[in-house]
Parts: structure tokens; C-alpha cells; sequence
């Protein structure tokens, strides 16, 4: 089937606003907000990502790669601008300056290969990690102070469920085949494990709780265990 290559040049906001938005040559991969709504994070199978504003839909930074970006985001302090590409490839850039008070310009400022394609980027509300997870299946926490990337290994996984940070960035969880895990941010050490009879497809905070759902049909509220010890079934 021939793809639909025209520019998407509008977008509808939620209270019936049309406004103007980058366009892309070919179709879009992700879309997201950026510093609350003030921009549009955008990935494309034109190979770049884009930082728009939101209100005029001017280009504001891209990034090209060199093959399509498959996601794309900024981190909630406007610092860091992070993308994936189809080659295999974790971009993250940073601010020159303060994004916060208006458009900045960004530099690279770390570019990680990957063993296989990756997704689900997910920084931390405290702008100090950033996550993802590759398609095989493993999950990783980038320190962005020292730039190091931590796999979270817990559970040998051929599938992982999108991460999630704590309110305060110092834990993260993740649903690994059928376990949720959750790990400590700083060093990627688990601190506690809930097994489910199935793949576990979502995890999530609440205070000093931790719930996981999966295709067992079954939601589970535990509380946050930092004093347990994980059994781990698998460490690389």
C-alpha cells in the first residue's frame, strides 16, 4: 500500500483551535509535549526530530539522523532533548542556556548505539534520568549528571511495559515478561519484585504504593517495599 507522504501542516488543540504545526516530509512517529505545552516534540520517518512551538508551530531545533527518528522528547526542565533512531541509535542533546525562558539553542550532548532498535523514552520529573527500553526486550536508566547507562536486569525479558519514575526520581519500574520491578534510579539495584501469571503491560506510583497490571487480568496495589530484597531471576 502506497503511503500517504503530504505534509500534516494543522492540528487540532482541545478547545477547538486550529493552529499551525511543523510539517514533516513523511509520516510521524511520536508526538509529545514539551515544558507543560509550550512546544511540540515531534519524531518523523523523514529522519528528523523536531522542537515546535506549539502556539505557531515555527521550527524551533531539529535534529537529523540518519535514518527515521522512531521517538522523541524533551525532558520536563527543557534541558534535554532526546531521540531514537531506526539506526540503532540513542541522541541526547542539551540546551545552551536556559530553554525555559525561551527558544535555546541545543548541542550533543551524548550518542548511545544500541544492540537493537529502541522506544518508550521516559524521563524523570526531575530531569536527572532518562529510560528506555529495545525492542529485545532489555530496559536501561541513563544518569544524565555522568552520562551512564544502567541496564535494569533483574528479570531475564524478552518484552518490557513502558517505565515509570517515582515523584522524586529515586526509583523506576518496569513490567519484565511477568514481573513488575522496581529498581533504584542511581544504580539500577532492584528493590522489589511482584509476580503476576502473565506478561505485566503496565506499572505506575501512587504515594508509597506500586501498582502493575497485566494480561492476567488482574491489577495489583502493593506497598513501595524499599526495605525488601528482590529474588532475581536473571542478572547480566
Amino acid at each position: 500500500r502506497k503511503r500517504n507522504t503530504r505534509p500534516i501542516s494543522r492540528f487540532q488543540t482541545s478547545h477547538s483551535t486550529a493552529c499551525s504545526a511543523a510539517a514533516a516530509k513523511d509520516w510521524f512517529s511520536s508526538a509529545s509535549f514539551g515544558l507543560s505545552d509550550r512546544y511540540l516534540v515531534t519524531s518523523a520517518a523523514d529522519n528528523f526530530a523536531r522542537v515546535s512551538s506549539s502556539e505557531s508551530g515555527a521550527e524551533i531545533v531539529s535534529y537529523e539522523a540518519k535514518s527515521w527518528v522512531w521517538t522523541a522528547k524533551m525532558s520536563p526542565n527543557g534541558q534535554f532533548f532526546a531521540n531514537m533512531n531506526w539506526d540503532n541509535q540513542l541522541v541526547i542533546q542539551k540546551a545552551i542556556g536556559s530553554f525555559s525562558d525561551g527558544p535555546a539553542p541545543f548541542e550533543v550532548f551524548a550518542a548511545i548505539d544500541l544492540q537493537t532498535t529502541g522506544e518508550n523514552l521516559v524521563f524523570s520529573k526531575d530531569s536527572r534520568y532518562l529510560s528506555f527500553s529495545l525492542w529485545d526486550g532489555e530496559t536501561y536508566v541513563v544518569n544524565l549528571a555522568t552520562k551512564q547507562s544502567i541496564q535494569l536486569s533483574c528479570v531475564k525479558s524478552d518484552y518490557s511495559s513502558p517505565t515509570v519514575f517515582s515523584e522524586d526520581g529515586e526509583y523506576v519500574a518496569v513490567g519484565q515478561d511477568n514481573h513488575a520491578v522496581v529498581y533504584r534510579s542511581r544504580d539500577g539495584k532492584p528493590i522489589q519484585m511482584i509476580q503476576h501469571s502473565d506478561r505485566v503491560t503496565s506499572v505506575g506510583f501512587a504515594g508509597d504504593s506500586i501498582i502493575s497490571a497485566g494480561w492476567d487480568g488482574k491489577i495489583k496495589i502493593n506497598t513501595l517495599g524499599l526495605d525488601q530484597k528482590a529474588n532475581c531471576t536473571f542478572a547480566r
